[in-house]
């Protein structure tokens, strides 16, 4: 379950993540969350998705999925 502050995130950002059902946006996983922002998000979203899961737990989701 993402947290309300993801939540708004995700909504903020909604159009990147076209491929996703819109009941389902809100609960997407942060895996999820991280892949779509890394690749079509602006600096301003990356700089948001570090601040809320921590530019640590970024990178090791991202190594993670290699």
């Amino acid at each position: 379950m993402n947290s309300p502050e993801i939540k708004e995130f995700i909504k903020e950002y909604s159009y990147l993540f076209w491929s996703t059902a819109e009941n389902e946006k809100e609960n997407i996983s942060h895996e999820q969350l991280v892949e779509t922002i890394l690749n079509y998000g602006d600096l301003p979203a990356v700089k948001k998705l570090f601040n809320l899961l921590g530019i640590e737990n970024v990178a090791r989701i991202f190594c993670k999925a290699e």
